[in-house]
């Protein structure tokens, strides 16, 4: 990191479901330094795990990672996100946002037991 303190993240703010043995977790966007970066996959109970990672500043490049915590593989790959948190304006992303949002609170809604 260009800076020679501590690189702590502010703040995190992502979305998932959580679903039988299954947790997705939608892309957010994570910057720490120059550094940009959109994480998303899925992480099963059986602490097994499929995510991609995309690096968006300073180059864009995707990253693989299967498996569990005691034994797993990475592989590059083309970058999935890059499209998604580079908008033509500003509005679009909040709004897709908004929308997933509102989407995931009605299936939640429908799904719960009075």
């Amino acid at each position: 990191f260009k800076k020679k303190t501590e690189n702590l993240v502010d703040s995190i703010s992502a979305e998932m479901t959580i679903f039988r043995n299954e947790v997705d977790i939608y892309p957010f966007c994570l910057q720490i330094d120059k550094y940009k970066a959109a994480l998303g996959g899925r992480h099963n109970l059986d602490m097994t795990f499929d995510y991609h990672i995309s690096l968006l500043k300073p180059l864009r490049i995707g990253l693989n990672v299967v498996g569990n915590i005691d034994d797993f593989k990475f592989k590059l790959a083309k970058c999935k996100y890059a499209q998604d948190f580079q908008p033509a304006r500003r509005n679009v992303v909040e709004t897709q946002n908004m929308q997933l949002r509102e989407v995931i609170r009605t299936a939640l809604k429908k799904s719960m037991k009075e």
